[in-house]
């Protein structure tokens, strides 16, 4: 053999080894996945709606792959949204799905999902997820919420108020789209103390005639409303309705505190966690609402609510310190050294004597939980912990 005749052998032999060096390696077949469940369609996008809108939807699971799913539970990321899960049967009919029920091989899941839009503004998505042995699955809606209304503010905090004065309040509330409507007060959660009255406006802000686009909602608190803090929503409705049927409606909200002559705050002295042998303070301020009456240092002692409870007073400094500049104590109670009990949680209450005719005595309530110290020095903390 010549030497070209030997070039070409050898170039063949590489070539025939490069062919076979390159070749794929024989591999076993993939197993085929187990049961789990699949939707073709695992998203819907409503679009724009109105606040308020229903938004409902069906998601359809079907399971593929070999072997036996279940699901086990179903979540949604928000209170707003309810799913609700049935199985279809052989004739096509649904009933409720019971978790952790078998589903084999081209079962099919219906997933009946509503979700409320009130309280939502802008985009806001909600996804609910069905919790499978073979792992988790998910749908989701998509909405880009937009008010028809709108209510100018949306709470009045009327601060402080005596029980023997009155007091006002408005709002604005207006079609976003300009269009008129009828507005209503449904009178629901109110006392009769508090009366509302609704006017419609017109495009230059003046009463107008009903229906109109834009409307001055006034809420008036009588004299004599109940001490304490109140909490009144102004429920309102339209003749304008959602996608479902229900009207559109609006709750803007008047808080207020109304207060005798003189009042504590805050209402209750709450010590929360106290690690036992730990220095802890907390303050209510005593204020006299009225400027005829003089300004004196009230008398302050503690009481037990419960019996079996220690001694609150044992364990307890009690100082009253003049507000400079108000007409105003703060009342500081300080606990030091408290003994854990067998319930670990205390309730007693911080007795104010004011020396007033109208309202002699004032009460907050004192609560507190002690815990063993975990440190078992059971020596206090140089330094009391306060608040406010």
């Amino acid at each position: 053999m010549g030497p070209a005749a030997g070039r070409a052998a050898g170039a063949g032999f590489l070539a025939l080894s490069w062919l076979v060096s390159c070749a794929p390696e024989a591999q076993n077949p993939a197993e085929p996945p187990g049961a789990h469940l699949v939707c073709a369609e695992p998203e819907v996008d409503f679009g724009s709606v109105w606040e308020g809108d229903l938004l409902d939807h069906e998601f359809v699971f079907e399971v593929v792959g070999d072997g036996r799913e279940a699901v086990e539970a179903v979540r949604a990321d928000c209170g707003c949204t309810l799913a609700q899960l049935e199985v279809e049967g052989p004739d096509g009919s649904l009933s409720p799905y019971e978790n952790g029920s078998p589903l084999g091989t081209g079962d099919r899941l219906h997933v009946q999902v509503s979700y409320n839009t009130h309280g939502k503004r802008g985009s806001a998505p909600r996804t609910v997820t069905l919790y499978a042995a073979e792992g988790a699955v998910r749908a989701r809606i998509l909405a880009d919420v937009k008010p028809w209304l709108t209510v100018t503010p949306g709470t009045r905090d009327l601060g402080l108020l005596r029980d023997s004065d009155s007091a006002s309040c408005d709002f604005r509330v207006k079609s976003t789209v300009g269009e008129p409507f009828q507005l209503t007060h449904t009178a629901k959660a109110v006392p009769p103390e508090v009366t509302v009255r609704l006017t419609p406006l017109d495009a230059s802000g003046e009463p107008g005639s009903a229906p109109s686009a834009s409307w001055r909602v006034d809420v008036d608190l009588a004299a004599g409303m109940p001490r304490g803090p109140h909490v009144y929503p102004i429920e309102l409705t339209t003749d304008q309705v959602h996608r479902h049927g229900a009207p559109i409606t609006a709750t803007p909200y008047v808080t207020v505190q109304v207060v005798g002559p003189a009042s504590l705050t805050p209402a209750s002295l709450a010590f929360g966690i106290i690690p036992a042998g730990e220095i802890v303070s907390r303050t209510t301020r005593f204020v006299l609402h009225d400027p005829t009456l003089e300004l004196r240092a009230p008398a302050v002692h503690l009481e037990n609510v419960r019996p079996e409870d220690f001694e609150l007073s044992s364990y307890a400094t009690l100082r009253v310190l003049e507000v400079p500049g108000e007409r105003a104590f703060d009342l500081r109670v300080t606990f030091s050294d408290l003994p854990v009990i067998p319930k670990g949680n205390f309730l007693g209450r911080l007795i104010v004597e004011t020396g007033l005719e109208e309202i002699p005595v004032l009460e907050a309530p004192v609560t507190g939980v002690v815990l063993p110290d975990a440190g078992g020095s059971g020596s206090p903390s140089s330094e009391p912990t306060q608040n406010g």
